[in-house]
């Protein structure tokens, strides 16, 4: 049984951990967990962007950026999840500082 301020409902294992040692707050829970069992993506996260930035500058169309970024992250023994490439690659075009047009 769930403590009585509990809101939430457990569907499995993490989620009772969650709401037993996080009072329900699941970011916080996911944060050190990650951290209590040494995964983090941080770095390959960095590394995608890096990259993205990089492909960005040169100029090549959306579709190959996409296509080094998955080539890249399928070559690692832990890849991302394809949903955090295209994020990262979304991220650096929105965040790319425009060019100055040479006068």
């Amino acid at each position: 049984m769930f403590p009585s301020w509990c809101t939430v409902s457990a569907i499995d294992a993490f989620d009772a951990v969650v709401i037993l040692e996080f009072s329900g707050d699941r970011e916080r829970g996911l944060r050190e967990l990650a951290q209590r069992f040494g995964i983090n993506r941080n770095e390959e996260c960095r590394e995608t962007r890096r990259l993205a930035f990089s492909l960005l500058r040169m100029g090549l169309p959306s579709t190959c950026i996409l296509a080094r970024l998955h080539e890249q992250n399928n070559s690692r023994a832990n890849p991302l999840p394809a949903e955090v490439v295209r994020a990262s690659a979304i991220w650096c075009a929105q965040n790319m500082e425009p060019r100055h047009a040479a006068r």
